[in-house]
């Protein structure tokens, strides 16, 4: 059983915690019981936010203590607590970062969001105080699949899955811009600026320590935004 389920809007979390809770620990909670009942495999998906930006390096690895800083990575680090709490012994948490994918309606993500504001402003503002790992879906669904197909080798536990490097939002929204050839011209921004409910980490880079290499972001960014512009000239 993969759940891929979450309330996600990070910044509502903040007013919105029972759903929050409700939607990122109890939901999963409920399903690795009944996992457990069934007796199959759980895989379950977290988030970076479960980690706040207070460590010297800001990288952090599978084995690093939690310690999230807004509601939204409490609710996710609560759902962590109870899976493994529950049903360590066949559950695999899998923790990633900044996703982008997804066709047509269904596109999601900060790289699409760019996309939109391009499309109706002639200039934007991104911060470029917040940095993190850019995640492309397609290449987060191959790594469940290869644990999935190989979960003797890769036995339950955390794992970290993310492509590789590291990017500010300001960086990323640049990169988009290239690539789409898009006209909008891309200001630097503060976190300060925006007056955002949640507190957000300046720096949160995760480290995989137990799986082969990711392909740098930059790498996927490409591929998907390509094909993205094949679907829209045809």
């Amino acid at each position: 059983m993969i759940n891929c389920a979450a309330y996600t809007n990070v910044d509502e979390a903040e007013t919105e915690k029972e759903t929050a809770i409700k939607i990122n620990a109890t939901g999963p909670e409920n399903l690795a019981k009944i996992a457990k009942k069934k007796n199959i495999r759980y895989l379950h998906i977290s988030t970076d936010m479960v980690f706040s930006d207070k460590k010297s390096k800001n990288i952090f690895d599978e084995a690093d203590q939690i310690n999230p800083i807004n509601f939204y990575g409490y609710s996710k680090a609560e759902g962590e607590k109870r899976i493994l709490n529950f049903y360590p012994e066949n559950s695999w948490i899998i923790r990633t970062a900044w996703l982008y994918g997804g066709k047509g309606k269904n596109k999601k993500g900060f790289v699409f969001k760019v996309m939109d504001w391009a499309e109706k402003n002639n200039t934007i503002r991104v911060v470029t105080d917040e940095s993190g790992s850019p995640t492309y879906t397609k290449d987060l669904a191959e790594r469940i699949l290869v644990i999935v197909l190989n979960s003797k080798k890769y036995g339950p536990g955390i794992y970290h899955v993310v492509n590789e490097g590291l990017a500010s939002r300001f960086e990323l929204a640049i990169e988009v811009k290239k690539i789409l050839n898009l006209k909008v011209k891309i200001e630097p921004a503060s976190l300060k600026d925006f007056n955002r409910p949640a507190q957000v980490s300046h720096i949160s880079q995760l480290q995989n320590t137990k799986l082969p290499p990711m392909r740098n972001w930059k790498k996927a960014l490409k591929e998907c935004l390509r094909n993205i512009q094949e679907i829209t000239e045809a």
